[in-house]
């Protein structure tokens, strides 16, 4: 798991290289619940809306540059949805010898 003092320096670096809508969407998966799908990511950022297309492209492009991470699935109306993350760093094993 990534330490909390990380992902500030890297939301720091990374606050004006986003466009404001990517930066809102970093900042509800920041700060808000670990892992969301896209609705409930829209449903954070604009709620009663249905237009999925305002978070969708978003959140695929930050998969597309390792920013987020899909870390698994999940019923939405009966269909499997991706659930999203900010990427985790892996910890990296040690040795004391």
């Amino acid at each position: 798991m990534t330490h909390k003092n990380s992902l500030a320096a890297f939301q720091e670096g990374c606050k004006f290289s986003f466009k404001s809508r990517a930066q809102s969407i970093f900042e509800v998966l920041y700060f808000g619940r670990k892992e969301l799908s896209d609705r409930e990511v829209l449903k954070k950022l604009k709620p009663g809306s249905d237009n999925i297309n305002f978070v969708q492209p978003r959140l695929s492009e930050m998969l597309k540059s390792g920013v987020l991470e899909e870390c698994g699935t999940k019923r939405e109306n009966g269909r499997p949805v991706r659930v999203c993350r900010i990427k985790q760093d892996k910890p990296q094993q040690v040795s004391l010898l």
